[in-house]
């Protein structure tokens, strides 16, 4: 009778390590999607921008005006881009659009920070 409740003690306690394990991993996969997603979600919804700004801006002939109206629109929508990230090129009425940008994110209650290094972009072609 004695192995018995010993054989479910054991059993138990495996039981136990399961779970925490179980736990453990489905925290580090929370945290890693929490971390890693956000910026390159951003970088795919700035291109799909990019886009859609080179499309708009296909009667401008001037490139910096381009560049500026272009700045202005990724800012109205939470993007914010220094002038000399941004590159401007005008072929006819093919205009091109690229950004050069650094994002940090930052594990939570560790303050562990990633770096991530996007070039973006976007053309009316």
């Amino acid at each position: 009778m004695l192995t018995t409740k010993h054989g479910m003690r054991s059993r138990k306690g495996a039981s136990s390590l399961q779970n925490l394990l179980i736990t453990a991993i489905v925290l580090a996969v929370i945290v890693g999607l929490y971390v890693f997603v956000p910026p390159y979600f951003n970088n795919w919804k700035l291109g799909n921008m990019l886009r859609g700004i080179a499309n708009s801006v296909q009667a401008v002939e001037d490139t910096e005006r381009i560049r500026l109206m272009a700045l202005e629109e990724l800012q109205s929508q939470g993007y914010h881009f220094e002038p000399e990230q941004m590159q401007v090129a005008k072929s006819g009425r093919i205009i091109s659009l690229r950004v050069e940008y650094d994002v940090q994110s930052v594990v939570p209650f560790t303050g562990v920070v990633f770096d991530f290094h996007f070039t973006q972009s976007g053309s009316n072609r």
